[in-house]
Formats: structure tokens, sequence, C-alpha cells
């Protein structure tokens, strides 16, 4: 909103100058210090060049504030970093334990999950489909001691970009997430922020919930 009203208020104060320098009396006064006493003629055909140029400045003036509001409504600039937040519902399609020496378990899940983006500035597309690889070491005592995983994850465009997630104390506090690039109008973007396992919405705790927050940071253009 703020970019919106000082975008506005330019625009206000390029048409206020615009009119008020072009006026026929401005310049006409300019004329009358000046001494200068043209004829009718030339002074039909100045008055008529300027109402061109004022007509051109101000249509110049307008189309150019207005596609800079309709810029700032709808995309972030590039090169600036945009808030993300979004939850998703999960389900785990494959899940091998195994025991090892010292008490511990190693666990290996797959997971597919819908997850859906909060609206934001970057204007990406809110619905998405993650696939993800996952590892759990669990203690002999069965307590979490480190997770780690990767996801692909894609929109209905078909653009792709791979998210990367890790946690490493017992209750999942410390869970991050990066994002390193991706296809489409994912090239270049990268991101980061934390991850809130929701824990399970199904008795068997085959289906989850998660939710994100963090920072998209959009690539700058290419000159």
């Amino acid at each position: 909103m703020a970019i919106q009203l000082t975008l506005f208020h330019f625009a206000v104060f390029i048409i206020f100058v615009n009119t008020s320098l072009l006026e026929p009396r401005f310049w006409g006064g300019i004329a009358y210090r000046a001494n200068v006493a043209p004829s009718l003629n030339s002074i039909s055909k100045e008055r008529a060049v300027m109402k061109f140029h004022k007509i051109s400045v101000l249509a110049l003036s307008t189309a150019f504030v207005l596609t800079a509001i309709f810029a700032a409504e709808n995309f972030a600039l590039a090169g600036t970093t945009v808030p993300t937040t979004g939850e998703g519902i999960t389900t785990t399609t494959s899940s091998t334990a195994t025991p090892l020496t010292d008490g511990s378990t190693l666990i290996n899940q797959t997971t597919h999950g819908f997850w859906i983006e909060d609206p934001s500035a970057a204007n990406f597309p809110s619905d998405k489909v993650a696939n993800c690889n996952s590892t759990l070491l669990l203690s002999a005592e069965g307590a979490p001691i480190v997770f780690k995983g990767i996801c692909s994850v894609s929109d209905i465009d078909g653009d792709i970009w791979v998210a990367a997630f890790s946690a490493t104390t017992p209750d999942f506090s410390d869970c991050n997430w990066v994002m390193n690039g991706g296809t489409g109008k994912y090239s270049g973007v990268t991101g980061s922020g934390q991850c809130f396992p929701g824990g399970p919405i199904t008795a068997d705790g085959s289906n989850f919930r998660t939710s994100w927050k963090g920072e998209w940071v959009l690539p700058e253009p290419i000159e």
C-alpha cells in the first residue's frame, strides 16, 4: 500500500507540474516579460505545438505511472525479499526402519504432500505438490536425533523447485528449510526459513500436517 500511495502522489505531482508548465498563460507571461511580440499566425502555430506537447507529456507520464502501479500491485521488484508462509498435508508413501548396532534406528521415508502457500508479492501459484525423501535417526530410547530431507515441489505450470530441510532437536524446534532455484519462474530464486511439524491427522500417523515461514529472494533482472 505504501508503494501504491507513493506512486499515486508522484502521478499527481507529474500531472500538476506538466499542466502548470505547459499552460499558455505560463508561456505567455514569459513572452510578455521578454517583450516578445510574435505575429498572430506564429502565436496560433506556437499554441498548436504547445498543446500537442502538453497532451503528449501528460499521456506519457500517466502511462508510465499506471504501469508502475500495476507492477507494484502484482509483482515484487527483482532482487527484493518477499515473505512466505504456508502449510501442507503430507502422506507417507513408504517407510523402512533399519536397526543399528548402538541401538538407534535409521528410518528412510518417502512422502507425497499438498502444499498451500499464502498469497505473497512473489505472485507464485499457491497450490503445489511435493514429493519428498527423508531420513530420521532415532535414539535407542526412540527420541529423534537428527532429521534431514529433500523435496521436489511442482506447481500448476509444471515449474519445479527443490527444498532441503533439517532438524537436530528431539522436538524439531530448530527445523529449517532452504531453497536454491528451480525451473521456469523459480529460476534464480532462493529462499530459507523455519518449518513446523503439526503432528499426525490420522491414528496411524501416516498422514500429518506441516507449516512453514520464511522468505523468497527474487533474482536480479538480466540486462
